[in-house]
């Protein structure tokens, strides 16, 4: 198993024997980031750029560890040995006070959460004016479904990006 502990990545990068690697897409790496990790998003990925991390390890990091684990098998059949994907990801992560950590806080929600409580609301939005109002409330069932299975189709989701650009959302980025 390629994993390392995310934690500890970020002691190494500080003593200057890793690089985090941060492959999901730019605006999802401004809506929140660990200070320690670089962005080189994996629609755009070029081993070449990794040329300079040669002599440290290298650890990835997304949102959930999928894009990460799929650009692990990428960076591995160019040769390299010293990739790793991190234990935690983005979705793992709730930033609280502006600074990447754990948390069990309901104060802070994190991006995704807040998603996921847009989707429940459309669908109860759906619900209630579908049995009362109008069979026209149908589409937005057909609109999120056809979404989902887009943006898992091409890795990127609008609506979570959409979300990240939110005034209460902006601010959320790891500072030490």
């Amino acid at each position: 198993m390629n994993t390392v502990s995310l934690s500890k990545a970020v002691l190494e990068v500080k003593a200057g024997t890793a690089q985090i690697i941060d492959v999901r897409e730019p605006l999802e790496f401004d809506s929140n980031k660990l200070e320690a990790a670089i962005n080189m998003p994996s629609s755009v990925f070029d081993v070449k750029n990794l040329d300079q991390y040669k002599n440290k390890k290298i650890v990835l990091v997304c949102q959930s560890g999928g894009r990460a684990n799929m650009i692990l098998q990428v960076i591995k059949e160019s040769g390299f040995n010293n990739v790793f994907v991190a234990d935690k990801h983005m979705g793992d992560i709730e930033f609280d006070n502006k600074k990447a950590r754990p948390t069990t806080s309901t104060v802070s929600w994190t991006v995704d959460r807040q998603f996921r409580m847009t989707l429940g609301m459309l669908l109860v939005i759906f619900l209630i004016g579908y049995n009362y109002f109008s069979h026209y409330f149908m589409l937005i069932p057909i609109i999120l479904a056809t979404g989902l299975v887009f943006t898992s189709i091409i890795n990127k989701c609008y609506m979570r990006i959409g979300i990240s650009k939110l005034p209460w959302n902006r601010n959320q980025e790891c500072k030490d």
